[in-house]
């Protein structure tokens, strides 16, 4: 689960969200479909709409998991609407992610885990390059789920290995773009 918005109201339906699993669990036993979970997260959040004297949630939820139908990741909004998509981003600067996740969606699902991590990565740096941020294991942290796979953290090295690769990428790119001569412009 990735929030963006308050922190608050985050750890809020954080809360809902882990007590509709152990509630699930202990009267079915059997984990909760992350489609039902997401509706029924969905209906709450739109519920806080309808009455007065309340406000709405003021956080987007970006939802990962895996059930018996496979992988999913669900967006949810303030308002209870919910999208889900193979791959997205949610947040201030979002759109450069999105924009490379999209170009790179079709060849996503022939990835193995180690390159689906680098596209990741990828995405996020390409949110930091509007600011000349800088990614680094301070400000990233990547987890993984799969069919066959639990809940698994990327550890910090790793993670510091994969993000200097991938500053080493964009910065040669970058600087084979700036000695690259302009092309010569066609005679009419």
């Amino acid at each position: 689960m990735a929030i963006s918005g308050l922190t608050a109201d985050g750890r809020s339906l954080h809360k809902y969200l882990f007590n509709e699993c152990l509630e699930h669990q202990y009267v079915y036993n059997s984990p909760i479909n992350i489609g039902r979970l997401v509706a029924r997260l969905s209906d709450w959040s739109q519920k806080s709409t309808q009455t007065a004297g309340g406000r709405p949630f003021g956080v987007g939820l970006l939802l990962a998991g895996v059930d018996e139908t496979g992988p999913h990741v669900y967006e949810t909004c303030p308002s209870g609407n919910f999208f889900e998509y193979s791959a997205y981003a949610i947040g201030e600067r979002n759109q450069g992610a999105r924009t490379y996740l999209e170009k790179n969606a079709d060849v996503f699902a022939e990835l193995s885990l180690d390159e689906l991590i680098q596209h990741g990565l990828k995405a996020l740096s390409a949110t930091q390059a509007e600011k000349d941020l800088d990614l680094d294991s301070e400000n990233v942290s990547v987890a993984c789920i799969g069919i066959g796979q639990s809940f698994m953290e990327l550890p910090s090295g790793d993670l510091k290995e994969r993000l200097s690769r991938i500053a080493e990428t964009t910065g040669a790119a970058e600087e084979g773009a700036a000695a690259a001569p302009a092309a010569p412009a066609a005679a009419d």
